[in-house]
């Protein structure tokens, strides 16, 4: 008898509770924006941790502000020029990827003409585009002659007289070689000749009736 009551006094509370909610259509529009601050409530919550983990993620990126820094280039391994003349090494170091800097001559027993050092020095590995410093020898009174063969008249000239040579410049017929351009030297390139040394190198001249 009870236990009847007791359910009997429940289906009542739950009668009247039901009967007290309000259910006209501002009490459904009330009970909506609730529902909706609920899920923008989530939704804010929900974004707040997806950015503090992308910040735990990349730390560098929340201190600095930045990206990464891009990689070096790779490096390139200075050559071997030593013994080379300039124009040979300067060739040998551009195709290395790397470019002639400072060029200097020394008096050492070396021949003069010829390279006898770097700086940084051969083997050091370095960024593509380092400049490298090469020092030329000046002899010790012997000089190495150059090839120039293939340059124009003045250049050739011009390297030359730095070695400490004298320049003596004849024309010579050529029906290929373009005019002003040195065709032959003597004496030939890789000789030994004493500082003031003759050396005469054959031009191709300028065109007939030019």
């Amino acid at each position: 008898m009870s236990d009847y009551i007791s359910a009997t006094l429940q289906e009542g509370s739950e009668a009247v509770a039901l009967a007290a909610r309000p259910s006209g259509p501002e009490a459904i529009r009330a009970r909506g924006d609730r529902r909706r601050r609920r899920n923008q409530a989530g939704l804010v919550l929900a974004t707040v941790a997806v950015v503090a983990a992308g910040a735990g993620a990349h730390p560098l990126a929340r201190d600095l502000g930045t990206a990464p820094a891009a990689p070096a280039p790779a490096a390139r391994a200075v050559p071997n020029v030593t013994g080379m003349t300039l124009r040979e090494a300067e060739q040998v170091i551009g195709q290395s990827g790397l470019q002639v800097g400072h060029v200097s001559r020394r008096r050492t027993p070396v021949p003069a003409g010829l390279v006898v050092s770097t700086s940084p020095g051969h083997g050091s590995a370095e960024p593509r585009g380092t400049r490298v410093s090469i020092v030329v020898s000046t002899g010790s009174g012997r000089v190495v002659i150059p090839n120039v063969t293939g340059m124009a008249a003045s250049q050739a000239e011009a390297i030359l007289q730095q070695l400490g040579l004298t320049v003596e410049v004849q024309a010579v017929a050529s029906g290929t070689a373009p005019s002003g351009t040195v065709i032959r030297e003597q004496p030939a390139a890789g000789s030994l000749a004493p500082a003031g040394a003759v050396v005469v190198i054959g031009v191709a001249p300028p065109p007939a009736g030019s």
